[in-house]
């Protein structure tokens, strides 16, 4: 098992993110109103476990599509041909396309009649690591919501946070702090301060959820 991969959030509040993205996907997730998604930033920054908390707590009826193997205008046909009518629980249907980037311009073109259907069933949620090979006319059509918290600048080579998280760099390793300590605990280990301070020591480590979570897990179990 690994930390990463076996102990996802379940929860918006158990998720690494910055003030406003986590206080707008609490309320979705607590309400269930929200229209159609696009979520961008990096790997490892919590895209596609969010998509896959508001889906379920929102609705039954759930599909999920992986671009990266599932991608060609006839097979993005299909899917929205096998989606048109209302799901079986009569509720609304949830249809997560994760790495939306490998879908091509001509493909993606298929969806903007359906995103502006006011008897739409599905409500859909792109997820994607490259923005700009989205077309302008999705991109439009949906809420876009940026995941990345901040990068290693080359010249310093430090870490600084985005300015649109209003957060500093100390304050995003204290929420990593929070949501590793989470984590161990779930997975059955006690994680100490050391453990906590050593995979955020350097800026490398802190880029994103993933790679800290990897980190940590490797200092926790090393005595093992």
């Amino acid at each position: 098992m690994t930390w990463d991969n076996d102990f996802r959030p379940s929860n918006i509040k158990d998720m690494s993110l910055y003030p406003e993205l986590h206080s707008l996907l609490s309320r979705y997730e607590r309400t269930g109103d929200f229209g159609n998604l696009l979520f961008y930033g990096s790997t490892g920054v919590g895209k596609t476990t969010a998509a896959r908390i508001l889906a379920y707590k929102t609705t039954q009826t759930i599909l999920e599509v992986d671009c990266g193997s599932s991608n060609t205008r006839t097979e993005m046909m299909n899917l929205l041909n096998q989606t048109t009518s209302t799901p079986m629980w009569g509720d609304r249907r949830i249809v997560i396309l994760d790495e939306f980037q490998n879908v091509s311009k001509g493909a993606m073109g298929v969806f903007l009649t359906h995103l502006e259907r006011p008897d739409n069933p599905n409500t859909f949620i792109f997820i994607t690591n490259e923005i700009n090979k989205v077309i302008p006319q999705i991109q439009s059509r949906c809420k876009k919501m940026r995941f990345d918290i901040g990068l290693v600048n080359r010249k310093t080579n430090e870490w600084e946070p985005f300015t649109y998280t209003g957060m500093k760099k100390e304050d995003w390793i204290k929420e990593l702090h929070r949501v590793g300590r989470n984590v161990a605990k779930s997975a059955g280990y006690k994680v100490t301060q050391e453990h906590l301070n050593r995979a955020t020591s350097r800026d490398d480590m802190i880029t994103d959820y993933r790679n800290f979570l990897q980190r940590l897990e490797e200092y926790t179990k090393e005595n093992e």
